[in-house]
């Protein structure tokens, strides 16, 4: 979970955002779902009871001494998302260990952006733990220290998820088409591409 600050048309607002948020409001249309995440003591009550109306439990929410994660987004006027400034604060120390046990029932985990070190602990505890689908979704910012952790990542996952700018990157491509043949040579389940506000991408087992 985060705190964003996002510019759209002109108008700057702070929000409830990542990964794992959207991932939980988009989950609950099938299923009951929980977020797990470290939030800093400015994270704002309101933001638990969007979560809550939402039909998203929160009791795998900890609330620690410092800041919440941040983000700073602003939107073009073809919904394309440009990142800024960051800052992970308390959000860099959350632990495989913090997902509650009645969490561990569940049929799926998701994955958000984390360092593939991380993430590769997440993933290992909860195979261990569970016999759960995961997927995962990264961030380009990633991909300078990590970049050959996170493509053994991949095969490890059931759904790995990344938008088309971030395959090029991930690929060292300069185009999607190219994108896609390269992950077509590397072992992977399911690889989810989006290519704007609209549109994905799906590559199965090749």
């Amino acid at each position: 979970a985060s705190i964003d600050l996002v510019k759209s048309r002109n108008t700057w607002v702070k929000q409830l955002g990542g990964a794992a948020i959207y991932t939980a409001m988009a989950a609950k249309i099938f299923s009951d779902t929980g977020v797990v995440s470290r939030v800093g003591m400015d994270f704002s009550p309101g933001f638990y009871s969007i979560l809550r109306d939402a039909g998203v439990d929160t009791y795998g929410l900890k609330k620690v001494r410092g800041k919440s994660t941040t983000f700073k987004i602003e939107y073009d006027e073809a919904g394309i998302a440009s990142y800024g400034a960051y800052e992970l604060n308390v959000g860099v120390h959350i632990r495989p260990e913090d997902i509650p046990n009645s969490y561990l029932r569940a049929d799926a985990f998701h994955l958000a952006p984390m360092a593939a070190s991380k993430q590769g602990r997440f993933i290992q505890f909860l195979r261990k733990k569970t016999m759960a689908k995961i997927s995962m979704n990264t961030h380009i910012g990633y991909f300078s220290k990590y970049r050959r952790e996170i493509l053994k990542l991949i095969p490890r996952v059931d759904v790995f998820a990344l938008n088309d700018e971030e395959a090029k990157a991930l690929t060292r491509t300069k185009s999607l088409s190219h994108a896609l043949k390269a992950f077509k040579k590397k072992r992977h389940n399911l690889i989810i591409i989006t290519t704007g506000p609209g549109a994905s991408v799906i590559l199965e087992n090749g």
